[in-house]
């Protein structure tokens, strides 16, 4: 995106479970993607200690706190994703699975360099 100033797509949903999922969102919005949600399995509280959760949120970005990503909908293409909310959640049946538009998927997770390279074998 930087390199080359290309737009992945026009909307976009951003998994993370870390503080990185929440600046690549904020670039993406730079770029001019609307952000349909970011889905992260930490609670609320440890979300908005990060000064760069704050903004996004100040800027009415869903956050989906505690949420589980499951999987990508459409073929050939990205169209969407299914994620869980918290079994705590007692406001949803457990099993619900919610789905949100988009046609971009960026996850931000852990990083382990000694696995990178088999990972991108698929192993």
């Amino acid at each position: 995106m930087h390199g080359y100033y290309m737009r992945p797509g026009r909307k976009a949903v951003v998994a993370t479970c870390n503080e990185q999922g929440y600046t690549i969102a904020r670039q993406l919005m730079d770029a001019g993607v609307t952000i349909s949600g970011i889905i992260d399995d930490r609670s609320d509280k440890e979300i908005l200690s990060s000064c760069e959760a704050r903004k996004l949120n100040k800027a009415n970005i869903p956050l989906y706190a505690g949420h589980k990503l499951m999987t990508a909908a459409g073929r050939r293409r990205v169209k969407g994703v299914l994620f869980e909310p918290p079994k705590s959640l007692k406001s949803i049946k457990p099993g619900t699975r919610l789905k949100l538009p988009c046609d971009v998927l960026c996850i931000a997770g852990g990083r382990t360099p000694a696995n990178e390279l088999l990972f991108q074998r698929t192993c």
